[in-house]
């Protein structure tokens, strides 16, 4: 063959061998175009989702905080089995909520929205006895800019009548429109133990992923900042779960005592349920959930009501003096009165979901910030050094030691 027509091909060759000579500059901003170009493309789809996510961030939560129990579980049988355990006893455990748990609960929301109307009348007739008692004692003069303020108030409503009934029939149509959403949302969640699952399953396959994505300098910073995250927010957040439950449990055993005693304190269950979502809350959570109750147990008298305030202040006291340290320990290292402070923030800036999550976050930045000081500092510290004292050392549990026989 003629050598003219080998030539071409040999520079084909040559080219496809020989990479880009681009500049080292140049490459390392087309690769940081790229990674902030991918990480906007997928923050804007998870915006425009909205709350279509809302099952997979549930998954993703169930998956954190059920994964310590599978890894446990691993030590004696595989990884499917360990998985299929935790389905069979999560699934136990929602059938009890659905039999013991859902009708009486769902029973004493009725009656209490039942009675609602006939507290109002109360109140109603309450006002009005103090309105005539005032209108007897009070002088002509106080009566009278009583009855001006009164009147004020009533023409304000009136003049807004109509913008109150056209945001009336707005909520009616978003409400009509919501339901259709909320359906639509309730079937996003049929996928959470599918997709729970598997997130289980490769759960091992993850680190070696992220490793891939990560730059060998940077692996080491990563997985120690990830430690301070999953240390902090893991404990906390399985042993709040944990005290919520238990307290729950002996607020109905309390509330159920004390109607035994003959001190009729209603809606037992609802107020159970009450007690232990409080304890999401830290600090001040236990205190609120203690208000529905003593509200509650003041249309049965001052006697039971003294029972209650006394009832909750031993559960109180449980939590703190044995629950706590036992569950809990030492995880956050706040201060009660920096935990207070933050609690008002949270609520101002992020609404409830803040509040709840505000004491692990705020325990997370400050381990963040001592651990990013300690490798920028002069000397950096190197990584293994500056988790030091950030984090707990999970210890393997020791086997049982045989005791010797004493010999007399």
């Amino acid at each position: 063959m003629d050598e003219r027509y080998r030539e071409p091909r040999k520079i084909d060759e040559r080219a496809q061998q020989d990479p880009i000579d681009w500049p080292i500059v140049l490459r390392t901003t087309a690769r940081w175009l790229l990674v902030i170009g991918a990480l906007y493309l997928v923050g804007w789809i998870l915006w425009r989702a909205g709350t279509s996510t809302t099952p997979f961030i549930i998954g993703l939560v169930l998956a954190y905080l059920l994964l310590p129990i599978v890894k446990r579980l691993d030590r004696w049988m595989p990884r499917w089995a360990s998985i299929t355990a935790v389905y069979l006893v999560g699934l136990l455990v929602l059938e009890v909520l659905i039999v013991f748990v859902v009708p009486p609960a769902a029973n004493q929301i009725e009656q209490f929205v039942r009675n609602v109307p006939g507290w109002f009348e109360q109140g109603n007739s309450f006002v009005n006895e103090q309105i005539l008692e005032f209108n007897e004692r009070a002088s002509p003069e106080v009566r009278q800019q009583v009855e001006q303020q009164v009147n004020n108030i009533q023409n304000t409503v009136q003049r807004n009548a109509s913008t109150y009934a056209q945001r009336a029939a707005t909520f009616a149509l978003n409400s009509v429109i919501g339901i259709f959403e909320t359906i639509t949302f309730l079937l996003g969640f049929l996928v959470i133990p599918f997709f729970l699952f598997y997130i289980l399953v490769d759960s091992n396959k993850l680190p070696d992923a992220i490793n891939t994505l990560l730059h060998p300098r940077i692996r080491a910073d990563f997985w120690n900042i990830w430690q301070i995250v999953d240390g902090t927010m893991g404990r906390y957040i399985r042993g709040q779960l944990l005290l919520g439950l238990i307290i729950g449990a002996a607020s109905f055993i309390g509330l159920t005592v004390l109607n035994l005693l003959g001190f009729e304190v209603p809606y037992t269950v609802l107020l159970a349920i009450i007690a232990g979502v409080g304890e999401l809350i830290p600090v001040i959570g236990p205190i609120l959930s203690a208000i529905p109750a003593i509200i509650v147990a003041i249309g049965s008298g001052p006697q039971t009501v003294i029972a209650v305030i006394i009832l909750y202040a031993l559960i109180q006291q449980l939590e703190n003096q044995i629950l706590v340290p036992r569950i809990v320990g030492d995880t956050l290292r706040l201060h009660a009165a920096l935990l207070m402070a933050l609690l008002v923030l949270a609520g101002a800036v992020g609404g409830l979901g803040l509040v709840i999550l505000s004491a692990p976050l705020a325990a997370i930045g400050r381990d963040a910030f001592v651990y990013l000081h300690r490798r920028l500092r002069e000397p950096p510290q190197p990584p293994e050094v500056a988790i030091n004292g950030l984090v707990e050392e999970e210890r393997e549990p020791e086997p049982a030691r045989r005791r010797r026989p004493v010999v007399s």
